[in-house]
């Protein structure tokens, strides 16, 4: 074992990748590459819908424009995580409001 070996190894635990997932990786990079294209695609659209619908949106209907929104799944329904919300609201000065009686 070669002295710089034991030193790195030591300092800077390595990640081991399967061979293509490390080809993939040194080409193409980590992360999602279409995260900030993504939010300046749909975040517009976002708006528009809401401006068409007079300002009053629920969180599933937003959970379309959004990426990566946390869901929970029931027997028969999927519910949409609210707090996710938040952030977009906050970034255009939008406020949630709950209602308790839906048509």
């Amino acid at each position: 074992m070669d002295v710089f070996d034991r030193h790195a190894n030591s300092h800077f635990p390595q990640r081991r990748l399967p061979f293509l997932a490390a080809v993939h990786s040194f080409l193409f990079g980590d992360g999602d590459p279409n995260a900030k294209h993504d939010k300046e695609r749909l975040y517009p659209a976002a708006v528009q819908y809401i401006q068409r619908h007079h300002g009053y949106v629920t969180a599933e209907e937003l959970a379309l424009f959004l990426p990566k929104v946390p869901t929970t799944s029931g027997k028969d329904n999927v519910v949409v995580s609210e707090p996710f919300v938040l952030p977009f609201l906050l970034r255009y000065g939008g406020r949630p409001v709950l209602v308790d009686d839906v048509i």
